[in-house]
């Protein structure tokens, strides 16, 4: 991880590809940031993977902003593949 010297950290393990998308919803975290909440980003998984945790979202707030539900560290292979076809995990 990659800690600025104002306290936020980033992953040092992801490829930023479409780097404009990325500047806004970093633009929209910081607006729900500054509301007292914390914020933390996830990707859409393709494919089910027991290596990662999950993130289980609630429905969209506004705009792309989503409560965490709750984060579930590694789950078996069946619950991986139940969590992507919900598309309600990143």
């Amino acid at each position: 991880m990659g800690r600025s010297q104002d306290g936020k950290v980033t992953a040092a393990d992801h490829a930023i590809r479409i780097t404009g998308a990325f500047q806004a919803a970093i633009q929209k975290a910081i607006v729900v940031a500054s509301q007292g909440s914390m914020v933390t980003f996830g990707i859409v998984p393709n494919a089910p993977e027991t290596g990662y945790g999950y993130i289980h979202m609630s429905p969209e707030v506004t705009d792309g902003i989503h409560k965490v539900n709750a984060f579930v560290e590694k789950p078996s292979s069946d619950v991986a593949a139940q969590y992507v076809a919900s598309h309600q995990y990143l």
